[in-house]
C-alpha cells in the first residue's frame, strides 16, 4: 500500500485490494465489493441500513468496475461474496455482464439513490435549525430543483451519450460538475460558455472519426434509444454526482447552508435517507444470500 504524494492519503495497490477481504474472513458475515474508494464510507452506511441483520465491519472497494467484475468472475460460486456496480450507461448500451453474485444498480450510480426529499430537508434543518421546518417543507423539492435545470442537464446528457455510443476520446461524466453549474446572485446557473467548449470538443472528435458525422444526427440517434419516460427520469439515468452538485448549490443559495461540506454531503445524506428506492436491490441480494 503506497501513499498519494499530494494528499498523504494511503493508496491501495490492485494486489492489496485483491487480498484485503481475506483479513476479514470470520468478521464479516458477507463480503461486499464496490467500485470506488471515495464511496466506501457512505456505501458502508447504506449497506448496514439495508441489511441490519448482517454483520458488515468492512466493505472492499476495488478501484473501478472492471476490477469488481474480474473478482466476481473468480468468486462466482461464493454465496458470501456480493459484488455491486454502478449502472452507468451499461444497461442502455446492453453492456451488462451476467454473473451470479454480481448486482447492477438500476440507477446511474449509488449517489442517485441519495436524492430523497426527506434526507435533504433533514440536512438543511441540521445546518439551519432556526429555519421554519414548514418553510423548508414548502419551498424545497428535488423534483423542482432538477426541473429548473432539466434543459441544461439534458443537453449534457446528449453529449455524454453521443460520446459513449461513438467511443469518442472525450472526457465526459468524469468532468467536474462545478465546471457547468454555479451560483450567481443566489441562483443556480448553467455555464453556457463551458458547455459550448465541451460541445466543440465532441464535434471535433466526431469529425475525427468520420467527417460526415454531425452532432445533431448523433443526438437524434441516442435520443431514439430512450423512451419518453426513461429520458425524463434524470434521477435514474443522469450521473448522480452532477445532480447532487445542483442540489448542494440549491441548499447553499436558497437556504444559506454555506457550511455544508460537499465532501461530506453523501455520507450525511446516506445517514438521513430511507433508501426505499434500493428495495429491489435488497431483495435480489437477500435471495442470493438466502436470508
Amino acid at each position: 500500500m503506497g501513499c498519494d504524494a499530494s494528499s498523504g492519503v494511503p493508496v491501495k495497490s490492485d494486489a492489496y485490494r485483491a487480498a484485503e477481504d481475506i483479513f476479514y474472513v470470520g468478521i464479516n458475515d458477507v463480503s461486499f465489493f464496490v467500485e470506488d474508494d471515495e464511496k466506501e464510507n457512505f456505501y458502508l452506511v447504506i449497506l448496514r441500513k439495508l441489511f441490519p441483520e448482517i454483520s458488515i465491519k468492512k466493505i472492499f472497494p476495488q478501484g473501478g468496475k472492471a476490477n469488481v467484475i474480474n473478482k466476481a468472475r473468480r468468486h462466482s460460486g461464493d454465496v458470501n461474496f456480493v459484488f455491486i456496480v454502478d449502472a452507468d450507461f451499461d444497461l442502455l448500451f446492453e453492456e451488462k455482464v451476467e454473473i451470479e453474485n454480481l448486482f447492477y444498480l438500476d440507477r446511474y450510480s449509488i449517489e442517485n439513490y441519495l436524492l430523497e426529499d426527506v434526507a435533504v430537508k433533514k440536512l438543511i434543518l441540521s445546518e439551519r435549525p432556526a429555519l421554519n421546518a414548514e418553510h423548508i417543507e414548502r419551498d424545497f423539492s428535488i423534483d423542482d430543483v432538477i426541473s429548473k435545470q432539466r434543459e441544461s442537464l439534458n443537453k449534457l446528457l446528449n453529449l455524454f451519450l453521443v460520446c459513449k455510443k461513438n467511443k469518442l476520446a472525450v472526457k465526459t461524466c468524469g468532468r467536474n460538475p462545478g465546471a457547468f453549474f454555479y451560483v450567481d446572485e443566489r441562483t443556480v446557473r448553467f455555464n453556457e460558455e463551458r458547455f459550448s467548449a465541451f460541445q466543440s470538443e465532441v464535434v471535433q472528435a466526431l469529425g475525427d472519426v468520420d467527417a460526415r458525422m454531425t452532432l445533431d444526427a448523433q443526438i437524434r440517434r441516442v435520443r431514439g434509444m430512450l423512451d419518453g419516460e426513461e429520458y425524463a427520469s434524470l434521477v435514474s439515468i443522469f450521473p448522480g454526482k452532477y445532480l447532487l452538485h445542483v442540489v448542494h448549490l440549491n441548499c447553499r443559495s436558497a437556504f444559506s447552508c454555506r457550511a455544508i461540506n460537499k465532501n461530506s454531503l453523501c455520507y450525511r445524506l446516506a445517514e438521513y435517507c430511507r433508501l426505499y428506492s434500493l428495495n429491489e436491490l435488497k431483495m435480489k441480494i437477500q435471495a442470493h444470500l438466502q436470508v
